[in-house]
């Protein structure tokens, strides 16, 4: 009998997924994912972290507590996009879906479009690679991002991976809640809520991401009516396929988690926000990131009657 092992066959499509760390995807869920994170330089003072690498979410944003100086962060560089093409097509990619931040908050998709190019360059024919600008960021990004590496998971096309993914990033909607604006001032990512600016006194401005860039929805007095309008905005997105949480803080984290369960019954995925993201917004920040179903009514509760 003929003992020779059956000879294992590659997928036809074997497609890696590429993010930059505003993603808020973490190290252990993209090694789960087969996903590959391009990490964002954290500085303070002089000294250079790796985003989600060489400093946590966590640590960040207790050393941000600790400071009076404003960190600074660089987007991943064109050389390490390069570097990190290269290597995946060395490992036997296909093609590579790079998916990332809006690129008016931050230049990580730029970098990434340029090291494409470059690719193609030294292979001398066109780069099997899709990248994509989400107009999006932070929680909002990361159901786009793992939904990708799902699909590559079981073998999708790259062509068919970068359409599914632009379908549900047009479904994404976002709602996030800052203690100050200063942060999102300071950085030069206030986007169009600088209207805000100089009117809040104790109101908790609602801000989404619209357009790739920040911009307000409303503003709420005093703090509890402002949970409560994320609230209502939420639940005028009917259906929800998926709902995430975004959090700066342990405690700031629940207590959205804990609202949203009065009027939803499914999954809440939790997150925290990443430290690329932190420079910007502070660390006062919680995040509603909802993707909006096709069907309705699906785990959202009835809204209570008034009396």
């Amino acid at each position: 009998m003929d003992q020779t092992p059956p000879k294992l066959h590659a997928p036809a499509h074997h497609v890696a997924v590429v993010t930059d760390s505003a993603s808020d995807l973490s190290v252990d869920e993209a090694r789960t994912l087969g996903a590959t994170v391009v990490p964002a330089i954290i500085y303070f003072g002089a000294k250079g972290y790796r985003d989600g690498f060489d400093l946590t979410s966590e640590q960040f944003f207790q050393a941000l507590g600790q400071t009076s100086d404003l960190p600074r962060t660089l987007p991943a560089d064109t050389a390490s996009f390069i570097t990190t093409y290269m290597r995946l097509l060395g490992n036997g990619a296909t093609a590579i879906f790079s998916l990332h931040t809006s690129r008016d908050l931050s230049g990580a998709i730029t970098n990434a479009q340029a090291a494409a190019q470059q690719v193609s360059r030294q292979l001398g024919a066109p780069a099997p690679i899709i990248t994509l600008d989400s107009r999006l960021g932070t929680t909002a990004l990361l159901p786009a991002v793992r939904f990708a590496a799902q699909m590559a998971q079981v073998g999708a096309p790259v062509e068919v991976i970068a359409s599914a993914v632009q379908e549900r990033l047009a479904r994404i909607r976002m709602y996030f809640l800052v203690e100050t604006l200063e942060y999102l001032q300071r950085g030069g990512r206030i986007g169009r809520a600088q209207r805000l600016l100089g009117t809040l006194l104790d109101a908790k401005p609602i801000l989404t991401i619209q357009d790739g860039v920040v911009a307000p929805v409303e503003v709420a007095r005093p703090r509890e009516r402002a949970y409560e309008r994320l609230l209502e905005l939420v639940r005028e997105l009917g259906a929800i396929e998926e709902l995430y949480v975004g959090q700066t803080s342990e405690a700031l984290g629940q207590e959205m988690v804990d609202r949203l369960s009065r009027i939803y019954k499914g999954p809440i995925y939790r997150r925290w926000v990443g430290a690329g993201v932190g420079v910007h917004m502070g660390k006062g920040v919680t995040i509603a990131a909802v993707i909006a179903g096709r069907s309705g009514g699906h785990y959202l509760m009835p809204e209570p009657r008034r009396r």
